[in-house]
């Protein structure tokens, strides 16, 4: 800066100079928590949505990125950006929570069938809502079963159930057990036997 009297007669001009340091600007970055998701759902722009402030231009980096599928749970989403002019701004970063809900399954118990006096069949079941090409082999433990009896008549309610499972809740459909009747076997020998026809072994006319 030059300062310049008005009375040059008593007084000298005089400049002086200071060295002033501009900083590069912080983008703002907005970027509000989503609302829940079901496992199986990838994400996509609805989840990964944030925004930059003042149209400063420049590349904004996820993590996790799209199309990735998270386990059921509470997740961190992480977000980086990159200004296209580094001269003037810095990069910066931001995050929020995801929550991911369980996906409901469906657990169905095969109707058996059984001649009363034998052992229970071996029971089994049919799971229905996989979801990102998972099958029974993704689940927590074994599927296991309880019978019933139902009230005025010989079969049984089949009940099956499952442990905890980290990416799936389950929704139990019960089956049937029906228990049949065994058929009577008769012999002519044994009513021979019993009777001591003497027409036995001989033919009759």
């Amino acid at each position: 800066a030059t300062f310049t009297p008005a009375d040059t007669n008593s007084y000298n001009s005089a400049s002086k100079m200071v060295t002033m340091t501009v900083n590069k600007a912080y983008p703002v970055i907005a970027w509000t928590a989503p609302t829940a998701i079901t496992y199986g759902t990838p994400l996509g722009d609805t989840q990964l949505n944030a925004s930059v402030g003042g149209g400063i231009a420049g590349t904004l980096t996820y993590t996790p990125a799209k199309p990735g599928v998270l386990d059921a749970g509470t997740h961190e989403l992480s977000v980086s950006f990159t200004p296209a002019d580094t001269a003037r701004y810095n990069s910066v970063t931001a995050a929020v929570d995801l929550t991911v809900q369980k996906k409901t399954l469906t657990v169905t118990a095969d109707n058996k069938t059984k001649v009363s006096g034998d052992p229970d069949p071996t029971f089994t079941a049919t799971h229905t809502g996989f979801v990102n090409s998972d099958d029974v082999s993704f689940l927590n433990g074994v599927v296991s079963f309880t019978t019933t009896a139902i009230a005025n008549s010989s079969n049984f309610t089949i009940t099956p159930s499952r442990p905890a499972d980290t990416n799936y809740s389950f929704s139990y459909v019960p089956g049937t057990l029906t228990v049949t009747t065994p058929t009577p076997t008769f012999s002519l020998t044994s009513i021979c036997d019993a009777f001591a026809s003497p027409n036995c072994g001989s033919t009759v006319y």
